[in-house]
């Protein structure tokens, strides 16, 4: 995985009102902080983080630059606005090329299920797993073959593989995928049912109801 280009500048206030700020003028707040350096504040284009995610996926490997000097980077957390989804902060993490990290990967699901041809619904019980591999190794995603699941047939995370050098470190009994029978509504037993209000005979003049 090539590392992608990332401008930054140092950023030397603090504090809310500034952030708004600096994103009112389509720059980000972020820290640089990691292996051998000193937590640094940073401000980067909002654009050019959301192009190099876009680009190089939530794992990108990142060569962020500021006043002469790079560093490798991965995006540890980026804060979202609850309601429009634009980015508020991010954390940039320096790590090691030479030493292995632990992350979490997206599960892709590929193939057709027999089991839902049967009428089955496929259940996706985990979106992601963790794994532990060297920086350069970090699957963009990990493949969830379901074509040979059957009706009432499931798949945990002991089933997957994410390739040569990567271990997938989440609990390997966790469920992935599962083909369960369909929702019905239940109908209420034999004798069971409301009994339907017999009619009313109007009452006859002169006669009380």
């Amino acid at each position: 995985m090539e590392a992608l280009e990332l401008q930054a500048q140092v950023r030397e206030e603090k504090g809310k009102g500034y952030a708004r700020k600096l994103r009112r003028e389509g720059l980000l707040p972020c820290v640089l902080y990691g292996s051998e350096i000193d937590s640094i504040p940073l401000t980067v284009k909002t654009a050019e983080l959301d192009r190099v995610i876009r680009e190089g996926g939530p794992n990108a490997l990142i060569k962020v630059k500021v006043d002469g000097k790079e560093y490798i980077t991965i995006v540890r957390e980026v804060q979202n606005h609850p309601v429009t989804k634009d980015y508020l902060h991010a954390d940039l993490q320096r790590i090691s090329l030479k030493e292995k990290l632990q992350t979490l990967v997206p599960l892709q699901f590929v193939g057709e299920s027999p089991g839902v041809e049967q009428g089955g619904v496929l259940q996706h019980l985990l979106r992601e797993v963790e794994v532990e591999c060297l920086p350069t190794e970090i699957p963009e995603f990990v493949e969830v073959d379901i074509s040979n699941l059957g009706f009432g047939e499931s798949l945990t995370v002991a089933d997957l593989s994410a390739g040569p050098g990567v271990d997938i470190i989440t609990d390997p009994e966790t469920l992935v995928v599962s083909i369960v029978a369909p929702e019905t509504e239940e109908e209420p037993a034999e004798g069971e049912a409301e009994a339907e209000p017999e009619p009313k005979e109007p009452a006859r003049v002169g006669e009380e109801e």
